[in-house]
């Protein structure tokens, strides 16, 4: 009985072990920013979950996600209540997406197990799975909780499955059958399921008859009508060229594999190796590299069966991913190898327990150096998701010719701060690549709109009105009616004061492309300065409706109601701004000038103590000492300090 405790805990301490491990190496996501690929669309300005109204969360399983047009409602709803529970911020999100990748690694633990794998193997495909570079990215990107979701459900229905195999439990194939439903409901991607549960029984009990088949239908049934939502919303021709669409099959069909045995210089966007042609060192190493797969298969050895469920796995979830074209630039993502890897790490498993056997001491040795390297690799892997900045600065080390990235992070760079070095940015990586593109003129067009819109902004914000009247009459900015250059367009008219431009444009924006709270908050913010106060404040509660809590808005839709003279709901959203952020000074300026409207001098006063301890020498504050001055007749006290907000920049 002790030797059995004893040997149960030294089991449990390997399994703990290892989940602190992962833990550490992955915790620094904890501080990790929402990044704007993706991240503003699925959680940020997602309206089921701005919203913070139970109906919303009926309304992600009644509409389909606004991104890529595919259906996860799980996955919408978990950040819901993550949202209601804990408040969305990037540093929960995260948490909650390292809690599931621990649970993910503890169930591929048990599947292994399941599966008939001793110990030893279960227990080194589990850390294989847990600390493998290729899994970096679910865990540190907030969107990433897809993945980390489906594949929670995806292990437990197949640890069930097993289970019902076993002893023939009716409750057992309820809750694996329940579990497929969750899987299909948080990713489309789980249309593998029923697939692989056919293969779980050619490799466990070497036959598939009419009853393992039976068993399978309402797996197939209900995988297929929710997979095949995303699929009707995105299904489109698929033009096939010979060789070249081949080609890019058996590129897509082993880069996976490839990345997953050599994970080194990972990116998280990749694209077509150009050119298409077999003269492409890409293109035969991948035919190579497929043609020595295939013999493996013919290996009547033990770990034969092993290997066959490893490469049969990956095929069954991941040939739905495989293109024939390049109808996108960005046709292949390593974070779509999180649950496809399975396999090959059960594999791998087998093949450590078997070298352990062999020779002991080279096998660690040899692990130990494995397991440093993986580390190292995933650290360096999951740090480039810190911000957007670090994101898209590693894709275009990888990919300098991706205007696409280049675009993005100028997004980032001009929401969050200014940066000299923008405009050089543009014209030495992207401008100068750009005819070397091998893009239709339509998509040609459409890049020059966004450089030339970034590169006017940009000048706008350095005050250099020569060069931004000259960059806004180039033909490019002007010609595509799309819903980026209707906001584009708006929003250069709106910098230059010319508000009805400005509201025509974000008009035409707000009718052609879907809810966005920024498109509501510039038509507020353009009707305001057109006199129009009470439909500023109805696109105002639009936009606070997209995203509550947005303190940009709550601002301005404060002003306004001050600006209005309703004074009551001004204090409201300046108590509101007050509570999203102590140490704004939006919100003491408006919390400020509300109360002297209301006649509440002690409060205001109190108001501006606080100011005076937390920025004694602004322009702001030394704005609102001249008014409190003024109020108490004091015009010698009030002219000083209203001489000292001018001399520091205050804007009247």
């Amino acid at each position: 009985m002790r030797d059995l405790l004893s040997k149960f805990g030294m089991k449990f301490l390997a399994i703990t072990a290892l989940l602190a491990s992962t833990f550490i190496l992955f915790s620094p996501v904890i501080h990790f920013d929402y990044i704007n690929f993706d991240d503003p669309d699925h959680i940020i300005e997602q309206p089921q979950i701005q919203s913070g109204k139970l109906r919303s969360l009926s309304d992600a399983f009644l509409k389909e996600n606004n991104v890529n047009n595919t259906y996860l409602p799980f996955t919408i709803c978990s950040f819901y209540l993550e949202k209601k529970i804990f408040g969305l911020s990037s540093a929960s999100s995260h948490l909650i997406n390292l809690i599931l990748h621990l649970l993910v690694v503890l169930l591929v633990f048990q599947f292994s197990r399941e599966m008939g794998l001793s110990f030893t193997a279960s227990y080194a495909a589990a850390a294989i799975f847990a600390l493998h570079p290729m899994h970096a990215d679910p865990v540190a990107w907030a969107t990433g909780r897809k993945d980390l979701l489906y594949a929670l459900f995806y292990l437990s229905s197949l640890i069930f499955y097993c289970r019902y195999q076993q002893t023939f439990r009716s409750d057992l194939y309820i809750l694996s059958f329940v579990m497929a439903v969750g899987s299909i409901l948080s990713k489309p991607m789980a249309l593998s399921l029923p697939l692989i549960l056919l293969l779980i029984d050619y490799v466990q009990f070497k036959s598939a008859g009419r009853r393992r088949i039976l068993e399978k239908i309402p797996f197939f049934v209900a995988v297929s009508l929710i997979a095949g939502i995303s699929y009707l919303m995105n299904s489109r021709p698929v033009p096939i060229e010979f060789p070249g669409s081949f080609l890019i099959w058996g590129w897509h069909a082993f880069f996976y594999i490839q990345a997953f045995f050599w994970p080194v210089a990972l990116s998280s966007l990749y694209g077509v190796p150009l050119p298409v042609s077999i003269s492409n060192p890409a293109y035969w190493c991948a035919c190579l590299g497929l043609l020595v797969i295939v013999p493996g298969f013919l290996v009547k050895k033990t770990g034969a069966r092993w290997y066959a469920f490893a490469i049969i796995f990956y095929v069954l979830s991941t040939f739905f991913l495989w293109r024939f074209d390049r109808f996108d630039i960005l046709t292949v993502d390593v974070r779509y190898m999180y649950l496809p890897s399975l396999g090959l790490c059960i594999f791998l498993g087998y093949i450590i327990e078997q070298a352990l056997m062999r020779s002991v001491r080279y096998a660690i040795a040899v692990l130990s150096l494995i397991f440093v390297f993986s580390c190292i690799l995933s650290i360096r892997q999951e740090l480039y998701w810190k911000n957007s900045w670090t994101f898209w600065s590693h894709v275009i080390d990888t990919r300098p010719d991706l205007y696409f990235a280049h675009y993005m992070r100028a997004d980032a760079v001009l929401s969050e701060r200014f940066y000299s070095g923008l405009s050089s940015d543009f014209e030495k990586y992207v401008y100068r690549r750009l005819p070397s593109q091998p893009q239709g003129f339509k998509q040609q067009n459409l890049v020059r709109t966004k450089l030339h819109f970034f590169r006017f902004l940009y000048a706008i914000r350095c005050f250099r009105y020569g060069l931004s009247k000259g960059l806004w009459h180039r033909d490019e900015f002007q010609q595509i009616p799309s819903e980026m250059t209707f906001m584009n367009k708006g929003l250069a008219f709106y910098l230059i004061g010319d508000y009805k431009h400005s509201l025509h444009f974000f008009i035409l924006a707000n009718s052609t492309g879907k809810p966005k709270w920024f498109k509501c908050f510039m038509l507020g913010k353009n009707y305001s300065a057109l006199g129009e106060y009470a439909t500023s404040i109805k696109y105002f509660n639009e936009a606070l409706v997209l995203q509550q809590n947005n303190y940009d808005v709550l601002l301005a839709r404060g002003a306004q109601y001050a600006l209005i003279g309703n004074m009551n709901a001004a204090f409201a959203d300046a108590l509101q701004l007050y509570t999203i952020d102590p140490q704004a000074k939006g919100a003491y300026d408006l919390l400020f000038n509300v109360l002297l409207a209301l006649g509440r001098l002690d409060d205001a006063w109190a108001v501006l103590d606080k100011e005076l301890s937390l920025w004694p020498h602004e322009s702001q504050v030394y704005w609102h000492q001249g008014v409190f001055a003024d109020r108490h007749g004091d015009k010698k006290a009030a002219a000083k300090y209203f001489c000292a907000a001018k001399e520091s920049g205050y804007k009247f």
